[in-house]
């Protein structure tokens, strides 16, 4: 509560205590230690400079670009051609296993593992079709007439 004797001003420019959800706001860094504080900035910094230094060297010319890009697309096909279909393939038997143990009509009699399974297998099935229709397009780019 505020002083009635104090202005608007003087109310908002007092000194008070970090409240719990501005703390919970900067992620408990407002209230702790100054040495927590000083190694969470550290660690941040470091990982802003590795991320800077990440993206310094990716390529800028487009055709390096979709070279790279294929290249990497190219040694998940190649050493791993299977896996992401695989994947979808077993999340598509949990599916089924799941989908006899629940009301497919009535979302709140549904097992949470049943849901989680079908949200998966559809994640699942835009990645499949995304990085393959990707990998065309980055072949394509690199054919002759």
């Amino acid at each position: 509560m505020t002083n009635p004797n104090e202005s608007d001003a003087e109310a908002r420019t007092a000194i008070r205590a970090i409240e719990e959800w501005e703390n919970t706001a900067a992620k408990g860094l407002a209230r702790c230690a100054p040495k927590i504080f000083d190694e969470q900035i550290n660690y941040i910094q470091g990982l802003r400079e590795r991320q800077k230094d990440y993206l310094a060297s990716l390529p800028k010319d487009p055709e390096q670009a979709i070279s790279e890009a294929s290249k990497v697309l190219e040694e998940i096909f190649d050493d791993h051609p299977n896996s992401i279909r695989e994947t979808l393939m077993l999340a598509q038997v949990l599916e089924e296993l799941f989908a006899n143990r629940c009301h497919p009509d009535n979302l709140f009699e549904r097992d949470p593992a049943a849901v989680v399974i079908e949200q998966l297998v559809e994640v699942l099935k835009t990645y499949v079709a995304a990085i393959g229709r990707i990998n065309d397009l980055l072949r394509n780019s690199r054919r002759k007439g």
